[in-house]
């Protein structure tokens, strides 16, 4: 190859990649001074510079993907600048230690960093299951400081939920429109969802994607996909229970059958299965669901919940819990028949609807519900909202009632019952509202229409 040729070649490169070139250089000037700004010399140059590299490669990564679906250059440029800004938000919160990282996620590494090669994965250490202490495990064979670490992962999969916001809301309207645009930063700039990574070091964001991701793909007709995704989630967290019953609902449809079903065990083995290889006991690793759910014995910890209404007690708790259970398990059952009876109804856009539904109603009737536990209801209500544009007061109305919540525990030091129970009452009217427009104008109402047009 010649110089003229080689020299052609870099300036049709630049050419091509000139926008995501400006894009990493402003990034990268900028995250520099932000860096400054924010003091961080626990990380030292070299955590800073690692720091930065992250945060371009998440950057280049998005911006990649952008580019390939849309060509115009303007909208490209006012791509990157909005990215940037909701990393310079988040990269803002990174100093903070929430109480959960300093008595919990802090302690389990430290743990870890004990043990040589992979022996930590084998000992009883944390009460989180297995696919997320392997995260905790690779962050523990790292020098720079954990805490931006564990941040770092959580906010990586905030992204990747806004990836699958747009692919979702460009399934029913297409890429021309700005809907995907909008819904894609719109998630992004929830106040709870940046909060819950950035701020709070949580792994919400973790599981929610491998649910969004398994409706996604499920609805595009990857059904092995979209159960094997589903099932992940499961191995995340156990609050992806609350979507769970989606399945049911793809079972009435015929869109699963059991050579589907039968991936989701298989899968959830496979996840532990390192955990096992190296030495932990078969059943503590199945216990830890079990454990964590019996870990709590309060109505509610911290959640704009049903039983946020009433004092948080331990006669309370003693009276109601059982009730309380049997309660959640009816109304999700008559739900759930509700479905069944009028699937003739069902088609795409109305799983979306249901999965909001779900996610709304199982934590606010279940007891002992956390305030990060409508992560999932506030992504579903992120969608319900951009289909139902009319319903536009369902998406504020649901982020600050979880909000209520996550100022409870981020910004005060006393738990404020008034917050809560003001969170419930929004939660409660959004429940009806939706309840009202999904089961009865959709469901049942669009059952009599296509029932109408059959006998005609």
């Amino acid at each position: 190859m010649n110089v003229n040729a080689l020299i052609n070649k870099l300036i049709n490169f630049f050419k091509v990649n000139l926008l995501s070139i400006i894009g990493i250089l402003i990034f990268g000037l900028g995250e520099t001074e932000l860096i400054k700004v924010m003091q961080i010399y626990s990380l030292g140059r070299r955590g800073k510079l690692a720091l930065l590299i992250l945060f371009l490669m998440l950057f280049c990564f998005v911006v990649h993907w952008y580019k390939t679906i849309c060509k115009e250059t303007s909208m490209k440029i006012i791509f990157m600048i909005i990215l940037a800004l909701t990393i310079y938000i988040r990269i803002s919160m990174f100093k903070y230690m929430s109480g959960d990282y300093i008595d919990y996620l802090k302690v389990w590494i430290d743990k870890m960093r004990q043990y040589p090669g992979v022996e930590s994965l084998g000992k009883n250490i944390g009460n989180y299951n297995p696919p997320y202490m392997y995260i905790l495990f690779i962050i523990s064979k790292f020098k720079m400081h954990s805490l931006y670490l564990i941040k770092y992962v959580s906010t990586v999969f905030d992204y990747l939920i806004a990836i699958y916001v747009f692919k979702m809301i460009s399934k029913f309207t297409g890429e021309k429109s700005l809907l995907p645009f909008i819904s894609f930063f719109a998630f992004l700039c929830l106040p709870t969802v940046i909060l819950n990574s950035a701020m709070w070091g949580q792994c919400d964001s973790i599981y929610a994607s491998f649910c969004l991701m398994g409706l996604y793909y499920t609805l595009n007709n990857k059904k092995y996909l979209g159960i094997i995704l589903f099932s992940t989630a499961f191995c995340f967290k156990l609050q992806s229970i609350f979507i769970l019953p989606i399945i049911l609902v793809f079972i009435f449809k015929g869109e699963y059958n059991i050579k589907h079903l039968i991936l989701f065990p298989i899968t959830f083995f496979i996840e532990l299965l390192p955990d096992i290889l190296c030495g932990r006991p078969l059943n503590e690793v199945f216990m830890i669901y079990f454990n964590q759910a019996d870990y709590v014995k309060i109505l509610s910890a911290n959640s704009p919940s049903l039983y946020s209404l009433v004092d948080n007690t331990s006669s309370n708790y003693e009276a109601l819990y059982l009730p309380s259970l049997l309660v959640a398990a009816t109304v999700m059952l008559l739900f759930i028949c509700l479905i069944y009876l009028f699937k003739d109804a069902l088609e795409n856009r109305k799983y979306i609807e249901i999965c909001f539904v779900l996610t709304l109603i199982i934590p606010y009737l279940l007891p002992k519900m956390h305030d990060r536990y409508f992560y999932l209801a506030e992504v579903f209500a992120l969608l319900y909202v951009c289909l139902n544009k009319k319903k536009w007061y369902i998406l504020p109305m649901t982020v600050a009632a979880s909000l209520l919540a996550y100022r409870n525990y981020l910004f005060l030091e006393r738990e404020s019952c008034f917050a809560l129970r003001l969170g419930s009452t929004m939660l409660l009217i959004v429940i009806v509202l939706t309840f009202k427009d999904v089961v009865y104008d959709e469901l049942i109402y669009g059952h009599s229409e296509i029932s109408k047009h059959k006998r005609i």
